[in-house]
């Protein structure tokens, strides 16, 4: 149904300035009515603000998921890179939108691609790991976005999760085959940290995956454990047995 008015204006006056920002400020407020008039009427629907943000951006950003929809629907850009380097997809991840997220997956014509760096080298994995939304975390990583892209210190998802004690987290990327004998700039593994902080049932996850307890170069877990007596940890770490191994004992050095 057209909400054309007889003047020619859009409902609520959303375009007595300019038709770009009407759009934006629609998207902005959650006025499905008027995005549906401005999207009947051709505006156009990747228009972006000063900071690069697109009508889906600020739709992302804002939970309104049936904006969200509908732009999708209108065959919207899903890669558009706000100031930031960020793409809706981003925003939808830092904030826990998981339906959000699932639509932009769920479109595939708009080819979203899930690995995108912002300005701090941070995929939307990345910020959906450190923020611990496990569910957005498993469908990021079902739709195989590449789980081993680190940030700016080498970080990877698997490092920030550890680090915040994200359990679930962290068994979602080990599932997905996250590589966790990757170094970070500090030579910390993700299982060092996990050791460090005494997150026992994490540890207990890298041994399961077979995360390696003397990656060569990097700190060493048991050292990490024993000094800071987590005494649970340091007995998980002595009594490992890689498959490779029978014999092998975590060394301390």
């Amino acid at each position: 149904m057209e909400t054309k008015q007889p003047n020619g204006s859009a409902p609520n006056g959303e375009n007595d300035i300019v038709p770009a920002a009407a759009l934006l400020t629609a998207s902005r407020s959650g006025n499905l009515k008027n995005i549906e008039y401005f999207l009947h009427h051709d505006y156009d629907v990747n228009i972006c603000d000063k900071n690069n943000e697109t009508p889906l951006y600020i739709a992302c950003k804002s939970g309104h998921i049936e904006i969200v929809k509908l732009l999708l629907q209108n065959k919207c850009k899903t890669n558009i890179l706000n100031k930031n380097n960020q793409t809706a997809m981003h925003e939808a991840a830092r904030k826990g939108f998981t339906e959000i997220v699932h639509l932009l997956l769920k479109y595939k014509i708009h080819k979203c691609d899930l690995d995108i760096l912002n300005k701090k080298s941070e995929t939307p994995l990345f910020m959906a790991s450190i923020l611990g939304h496990s569910e957005i975390v498993k469908l990021l990583l079902q739709y195989k976005c590449d789980p081993n892209l680190a940030n700016w210190n080498n970080d990877t998802p698997l490092h920030v999760a550890v680090t915040e004690g994200y359990t679930e987290v962290v068994g979602h990327l080990l599932k997905y085959k996250c590589n966790p004998d990757i170094m970070n700039n500090q030579n910390e593994t993700p299982l060092y940290i996990a050791s460090f902080l005494g997150f026992s049932e994490i540890v207990k996850l890298f041994l399961e995956h077979n995360g390696n307890p003397t990656v060569p170069h990097a700190k060493s877990p048991l050292k990490a454990a024993s000094t800071e007596c987590h005494h649970d940890v340091v007995e998980l770490l002595k009594n490992y047995r890689p498959p490779s191994c029978k014999s092998f004992v975590c060394s301390i050095l």
